[in-house]
């Protein structure tokens, strides 16, 4: 299918274009670009591994893979970078658009895929990719109509809002890898969204009760467990061996829960909102959205390390516009503008070097360079 174009300009040239040059111009005003910083940068490298003018986006990491969205008209993909020799394969998927995050677990890889471009909503399946064997199979029901998969081990699962009982709702249903078993694991009433797993548990919010709690489920047992009801919501965010991070909505705090002690930690406070946190061994990862004297929030990335009980900026970007990170072990990626960054932690180490963007001068006589682009463009069409 051929891309559209704007002034004989390729539409998604065009938007990335434009899209840095805000960015630019925002970042260069000193109210924007000088707020101050109250965390230090955490110590480690820092790899863009793209710079393309499609927009990539979306990023999962396990161990030595990388997956993420490349988001194309043309050839959209679900992309696999491995880490430890910088190659990269890519999977065509037929969803021009917006997709929910691959994610991967060892040797799979899942994600939603309408397989026909331009499908509707309810012909998408989770498909399941092996690395190793390179084989791509559709492993949710015909009937289903799944969003937000996410894996552990040989076990995927995912939300789905199926027909019951005359209506519809989201539950959360379980696929068992090597038997290819299909099962439901919770279909109470209303919703249950945002299904995460690791191991033998699966962690869910649920709104049953009217507002969003968590609740836990053991596939060893079948047992259903609460984990956090009550009075206000409560968004769970990840799991991790026997440790929850989740969100308590009233007082804005990231919090930890070890399922083993039962003690309960405060990661980070205050009123920023706390966006995509994941969790990894020792180490938190987060996307801090705070206002500081704009409409429009910073978003940059933060790390909490457990052991030491300290708070850091990932990589301080002058951007402010960090977004979805996953972490592995030492690696966090993200992403920033359009494209995947990763940075590999350190503890003994140094922060590497601030992004250094044009100044103010150096902006503008892009921008002009850009526009004149445009223009001539348009009279060369005609």
């Amino acid at each position: 299918m051929k891309g559209s174009e704007v002034y004989g300009v390729h539409a998604g040239v065009l938007k990335r274009f434009i899209t840095i040059l805000i960015i630019l111009v925002l970042a260069c005003i000193p109210a924007a670009a000088g707020a101050e910083q109250s965390f230090d940068a955490a110590p480690g490298t820092i790899l863009a591994l793209t710079d393309d003018l499609d927009t990539q986006e979306k990023p999962a990491i396990d161990g030595n893979h990388i997956v993420w969205n490349h988001v194309s008209e043309e050839n959209p993909t679900v992309v696999i970078y491995t880490l430890t020799t910088g190659e990269t394969t890519e999977i065509p998927v037929y969803n021009e658009g917006r997709r929910p995050s691959p994610q991967i677990s060892g040797d799979y890889v899942v994600w939603t895929d309408g397989r026909s471009a331009g499908s509707p909503r309810d012909e998408q399946a989770v498909y399941l990719y092996t690395i190793s064997t390179k084989e791509l199979r559709k492993i949710s029901s015909e009937s289903a109509k799944p969003e937000g998969p996410a894996i552990s081990g040989d076990y995927v699962v995912w939300q789905d809002s199926r027909q019951k009982e005359g209506y519809s709702s989201r539950d959360i249903y379980l696929y068992h890898i090597p038997t290819g078993e299909e099962i439901p694991i919770c279909t109470a009433p209303l919703d249950q969204r945002g299904p995460r797993i690791w191991g033998d548990q699966v962690l869910w919010a649920d709104w049953r009760n009217g507002n969003a709690d968590i609740y836990l489920y053991t596939i060893s047992t079948g047992e259903e467990t609460p984990f956090k009801t009550g009075p206000g919501d409560h968004i769970a965010s990840d799991i991790f061996r026997d440790q929850i991070l989740w969100t308590d909505a009233t007082s804005g705090e990231l919090r930890l829960t070890n399922l083993t002690s039962g003690t309960e930690t405060v990661v980070s406070g205050g009123t920023s909102l706390k966006m995509g946190a994941a969790l990894s061994g020792d180490r938190v990862v987060w996307t801090d959205a705070a206002f500081r004297g704009s409409d429009v929030p910073d978003n940059d990335l933060h790390l909490f390390n457990l052991t030491e009980e300290r708070e850091m900026l990932v990589y301080p970007s002058r951007y402010h516009n960090q977004g979805r990170p996953a972490i592995s072990g030492d690696h966090i990626v993200w992403e920033e503008v359009g494209d995947i960054w990763l940075f590999t932690y350190d503890p003994g180490g140094l922060p590497p070097q601030g992004q250094k963007i044009p100044g103010f001068a150096a902006t503008v006589a892009i921008l002009s360079f850009g526009l004149s682009l445009l223009a001539w463009r348009r009279v060369r069409g005609r």
